[in-house]
């Protein structure tokens, strides 16, 4: 390989990395529950039908009521840098999720154009954070009282997000 052609290699490889950091960036990583998403977008069919069973699976739902998505809102987020956007649900009122305490968090990973449920999290605050496990960026929730925050890492396992880590930490003041 002459000169000429390593220079352009090391353009192209610092070209294609770059490109990778614009496309993790280019989507929201932290979110709150009380907060709504920056970039909503609509549920698509295929997931409102999983997201619907899940919902009702889990005791969301009143029995005289009828599933809405108007209830949820949706945004597009990165889990692996594979170039299909993986979704971020959340209810956007927590009498919509399991009780009025906290909201409700779903996320579904796009494999090639379907989606699967691989995460779901009863919290306050969501995070995709800059760690990896098996090729997939690493999750953090949170959620705090007056005087403690209660905080989890979830950590992908090759089919879903399992529980990495718990801790607790106390409320800061003026934090």
């Amino acid at each position: 390989m002459n000169s000429v052609q390593k220079k352009l290699s090391t353009i192209l490889l610092a070209f294609a990395g770059f490109s990778g950091i614009l496309y993790a960036q280019k989507y929201q990583r932290s979110f709150y529950g009380e907060e709504s998403f920056r970039n909503p977008i609509q549920i698509p069919v295929e997931v409102s039908e999983k997201l619907k069973r899940d919902w009702q699976g889990r005791g969301c739902s009143d029995s005289n009521e009828q599933f809405s998505t108007s209830w949820f809102e949706a945004t597009r987020i990165n889990l692996n840098d594979d170039k299909f956007p993986d979704l971020l649900i959340k209810a956007k009122d927590p009498n919509h999720s399991f009780n009025g305490n906290a909201i409700s968090f779903w996320v579904f990973a796009n494999r090639g154009g379907k989606f699967n449920q691989v995460f779901y999290a009863y919290t306050l605050s969501f995070e995709v954070t800059n760690i990896r496990s098996k090729n997939y960026f690493d999750l953090g929730t949170g959620r705090c009282t007056a005087s403690i925050c209660f905080n989890r890492s979830f950590t992908f396992n090759g089919q879903e997000y399992a529980k990495a880590r718990e801790w607790e930490e106390p409320v800061r003041p003026g934090k």
